[in-house]
């Protein structure tokens, strides 16, 4: 919590000198703390060593974590700035010459049965919520890297999270050239 890096496991090791180094940059770093309630919190992250034979000692940087098999969990957005999506006067000047990423296919969430239940038990036949969840759209045209941004709550949340990873893109492009880029979605749950 005070911003130093305890490495808890090592992803894609390809030789053990190059694991060695990478251990030993990713705890010479020193990063910001998270911060939940501006309280300092241990926060898990993936960094990346990148081993280049121009540079000299090996830089860390923060990668999207990969994926645990059988782990579905979805976790809440981070309070960061960095992920705030909106349309204010810096990202309008961010986007300029990109072209966002375009759904090729979207799946349709659906209702927790455990849900459907206790609705039809409480004679309740009008039901709206909506989850909203923000992610990267990889090169590929891929969700990644979801996180919880709005819960809808009634266990929605992670029916939206299955539905949207699902969905495919036309990726966002610069110039032509696909690019990763981070969008929020609004998944609505209906019932009439």
């Amino acid at each position: 919590m005070d911003g130093t890096a305890n490495v808890r496991n090592v992803y894609h090791s390809r030789n053990s000198k190059c694991e060695a180094a990478a251990i030993s940059a990713v705890k010479e770093s020193a990063f910001q703390p998270g911060l939940l309630n501006n309280h300092p919190v241990p926060v898990l992250v993936c960094i990346g060593v990148p081993f280049l034979s121009h540079i000299k000692s090996p830089a860390p940087e923060l990668q999207s974590c990969p994926r645990e098999e059988g782990s579905e969990e979805l976790r809440p957005c981070p309070a960061n700035p960095a992920r705030d999506t909106g349309s204010g006067e810096n990202s309008a000047k961010s986007l300029i010459g990109i072209t966002p990423p375009k759904p090729l296919h979207q799946q349709e969430a659906e209702f927790p049965d455990e849900l459907l239940r206790a609705l039809k038990k409480q004679h309740i036949k009008d039901f709206e919520a909506v989850s909203v969840l923000s992610l990267i759209v990889d090169v590929s045209g891929v969700p990644q890297d979801l996180c919880l941004l709005r819960p809808a709550g009634n266990g929605l949340d992670p029916k939206a999270a299955e539905a949207v990873r699902r969905y495919r893109f036309d990726p966002a492009r610069k110039d032509g050239k696909p690019i990763a880029m981070q969008i929020t979605i609004e998944v609505d749950f209906k019932l009439y």
